[in-house]
């Protein structure tokens, strides 16, 4: 992990691209454990967060139905409306292990993410923080 070595910078500007598909093979990893907490929150059935709100990309794994390419919960404003319920992927972005395995790939990911390299150096145990909720989920599914 090229962090290890060189300080990373990064401070998110809230533009709402990271919530913005790039590909037909982006979707937004979502837990069973995430979905009822988002289905309680939202007050609707199992049957209607399923068919409204959840894509089933396996039949053990979900992912957020995007519409138009971008996640149906950003909103018009580009801000997230279950932001405090947000998924790990999306609270762990861009701390993954496929954009900090090479700088290169860090790099690259500044054309859907402008606030790479701004702001202030991030604390490495924070990175690591990061990167481990994120593979301690990608365990779980």
């Amino acid at each position: 992990m090229f962090y290890e070595d060189k300080p990373i910078r990064f401070e998110c500007s809230a533009c709402g691209k990271c919530c913005t598909g790039h590909s037909d093979s982006h979707y937004i990893a979502l837990s069973h454990t995430e979905a009822n907490k988002l289905r309680t929150h939202l007050g609707v059935s199992e049957a209607w967060f399923k068919r409204h709100y959840v894509e089933h990309l396996t039949r053990e794994t979900w992912g957020i139905r995007l519409s138009n390419g971008q996640c149906i919960f950003l909103g018009k404003d580009k801000q997230c409306s279950i932001y405090h319920l947000r998924p790990v992927q999306c609270r762990t972005y861009p701390f993954w292990p496929e954009l900090l395995d090479k700088e290169a790939h860090w790099q690259a990911e500044k054309r859907y993410c402008e606030g790479i390299n701004l702001g202030k150096v991030v604390d490495r145990m924070h990175i690591r923080q990061q990167l481990q909720q994120q593979l301690d989920a990608e365990e779980q599914t």
